[in-house]
């Protein structure tokens, strides 16, 4: 940063910070490409509601594309591919649908995070050194209590 004081706001920073979130940069990312602190953009988002109304609208492609890609991870999906291979001297390739299983962790964050009153991990710490773990299985009831006792 050059000179003293609060680094200069420009009219045309607020395309440039749309732009910018839309490809996923974070606050110190546009820190660095403005060449200020992240405290200074911060700052323009309180004191130039255009430029904060850019950052909001700009994150939201990039938030929904990572919610979809863990719902789908979650849930499993299927996409077209290609193997290529030889044979009897020539390439050949062959086009052909690939599965990906669901992936439990996926599910289970989704749940929680979407669900959070029906599917969590409870970690409770009695008095006497013992911990109670329960875990919450995904209809919502209790699958095992367990009690390890530290004293």
């Amino acid at each position: 940063m050059a000179g003293r004081g609060r680094p200069k706001f420009k009219p045309e920073y607020v395309e440039q910070a749309k732009k910018l979130c839309k490809l996923g940069a974070t606050i110190f990312d546009m820190a660095d490409f403005f060449s200020v602190s992240d405290a200074s953009i911060k700052d323009w988002m309180v004191r130039f509601p255009e430029f904060a109304a850019a950052v909001k609208v700009g994150r939201a492609a990039p938030d929904q594309r990572v919610k979809r890609a863990l719902y789908e991870r979650a849930v499993g999906y299927s996409f077209m591919s290609e193997k290529v291979f030889c044979s009897e001297g020539q390439i050949v390739r062959a086009p052909f649908v690939e599965h990906v299983p669901p992936d439990v962790g996926a599910a289970r964050l989704w749940l929680m995070n979407r669900l959070p009153d029906e599917f969590r991990a409870k970690v409770e710490q009695e008095s006497g050194g013992n911990i109670t773990v329960e875990v919450v299985n995904f209809a919502g009831a209790l699958e095992r209590q367990k009690v390890i006792d530290h004293g």
